[in-house]
């Protein structure tokens, strides 16, 4: 129904679900700036309530973790091995991201020379207006079934 032919009671019901809808957005709004606002400056705390039972659980694992290390040896050795191999891992990533930072690589190039990037972006459109006019001239050939362009011998 047009704007037009509602009554007045119609469009006053409409105009306030209107506004409780957008008093629900603006909930939603501060919601989650303040949501942001905790990640950003790394707050998270867990409820007073939880913090003795969360304590309680914590220390339960972790006894039960001391306790599969030392009744289990393998486990012990298993453990050594991958937490070995995750710090091999974790020094490769490191100097990779050292050579990315100081502009070594492709990689380095791309993330720290601005006009690199701009030089990208731009041939990214230039190839893209390509396609098109591709598709264009490929849509005419089919289109007519034979080239739109007279060739010159």
């Amino acid at each position: 129904m047009e704007d037009e032919q509602k009554t007045k009671e119609q469009l006053i019901v409409e105009l306030k679900e209107l506004h409780r809808r957008i008093e629900e957005l603006e909930a939603t709004q501060k919601d989650r700036e303040q949501q942001d606002t905790i990640v950003r400056t790394r707050r998270i705390r867990k409820p007073d309530a939880m913090d003795d039972r969360y304590e309680r659980s914590h220390d339960a694992g972790y006894q039960q973790f001391r306790s599969a290390l030392s009744q289990n040896p393998m486990f012990r050795l298993m453990l050594d091995q991958t937490s070995e191999e995750l710090g091999k891992t974790l020094a490769e990533i490191r100097v990779t991201l050292e050579k990315v930072n100081s502009g070594e690589g492709t990689a380095g190039k791309l993330v720290n020379d601005a006009q690199l990037y701009e030089s990208l972006v731009e041939t990214s459109e230039e190839m893209r207006k390509m396609l098109e006019e591709i598709k264009s001239f490929m849509a005419k050939v089919n289109e007519k079934g034979s080239l739109p362009v007279k060739a010159k011998l």
